[in-house]
């Protein structure tokens, strides 16, 4: 083994970080794809198109605010990880776990993201070739993830509070 940056860094962040990585993609690809429809058709019961709508347009913002907030966050967490691998420091378990609940966080808000996408995109993405079909399955079916499902949730809060870990909660530490 080699004694460098990559054999230092957490092992299991390696597998998690790439859940929530597809699931930031798969929300920002589902974003861009109401964006490039917004502008063209009539929905019915809209006056214009979506682009038009200020519903959609305030719902797009909120959206992109939090998947955008959430990859921050991901990446500052990682961030911190990757320092204490460049430099040899043993990255201690609370900022372990707060790297695992960014992780998460990601993944979760992604999913939030792409259901907020489909809803606005309205009739049309219902059916089953519509591209926001496929992109609202990627999102929850990566939410259900051992590693990144709300399951991880409570290691953050028992390493926060000053709880001890179990055998149960270790399962999904980074």
């Amino acid at each position: 083994r080699l004694d460098g940056p990559l054999s230092r860094f957490p092992l299991p962040a390696y597998m998690t970080y790439g859940f929530s990585a597809v699931a930031l993609g798969n929300a920002i690809g589902a974003v861009n794809e109401l964006v490039d429809g917004a502008g063209s058709g009539r929905p019915v019961g809209l006056s214009g198109s979506l682009a038009q709508s200020p519903l959609v347009q305030i719902d797009l913002a909120r959206a992109e605010a939090r998947l955008y907030s959430a990859r921050a966050f991901l990446m500052e967490s990682l961030r911190g990880l990757w320092d204490d691998a460049l430099t040899g420091r043993t990255t201690p378990t609370p900022e372990r776990a707060r790297a695992k609940l960014a992780m998460s966080h990601a993944v979760t808000e992604s999913a939030a993201v792409v259901d907020t996408v489909h809803t606005l995109a309205g009739g049309p993405a219902v059916m089953r070739g519509h591209p926001l079909q496929k992109r609202l399955r990627d999102a929850h079916v990566i939410t259900q993830h051992v590693q990144v499902s709300s399951r991880t949730y409570p290691l953050y809060g028992k390493v926060r509070l000053g709880v001890e870990l179990d055998a149960a909660s270790w399962r999904f530490a980074i």
